[in-house]
């Protein structure tokens, strides 16, 4: 968890309200790690490879944090268009998301080459998962939506 100052930008010590709230998390003065999720070897898993454009970089030189949302969507369209997810077909922005979890763990900038890793949840059809890896293996990004069924 890092909070930064709306003027200048820069870091800023946590909120105590922020402390109270999640101290039960933190053990000893260790920083606040929020698990990331094993990407499955028993259920099927998607690969969508890209490289990070220029247009979704930020002021800072990484790629914006709503970016990795929009990268999920596009490897979701490709598994898809592959007929790789038993219960969606056609265009995948046709479903509204219910709800999505989201984990940063690292930044890419641009250039850098993608390995979006996606599967449907063996428990529920219309539950996607992510997992945004750099070329290198490094983590960045992880998340898990929940989709309405078409009406």
């Amino acid at each position: 968890m890092v909070t930064a100052s709306k003027s200048t930008r820069h870091p800023t010590p946590v909120p105590d309200w922020w402390k109270s709230r999640y101290l039960s998390a933190v053990v000893g003065n260790e920083r606040l790690n929020v698990a990331a999720e094993d990407v499955p070897t028993t259920v099927p898993t998607s690969h969508y490879n890209m490289k990070v454009p220029w247009n979704e970089i930020d002021a800072y030189g990484h790629t914006n944090y709503q970016s990795y949302v929009r990268f999920c969507f596009d490897a979701a369209a490709d598994a898809v268009s592959a007929g790789r997810y038993a219960t969606f077909d056609g265009d995948i922005l046709r479903y509204n998301v219910a709800n999505i979890r989201s984990l940063y763990k690292s930044e890419s900038r641009a250039n850098d080459i993608l390995n979006i890793i996606s599967w449907q949840s063996p428990d529920d059809p219309r539950e996607l998962h992510f997992s945004i890896q750099k070329d290198d293996g490094t983590l960045l990004f992880q998340s898990c939506m929940h989709f309405y069924p078409l009406t």
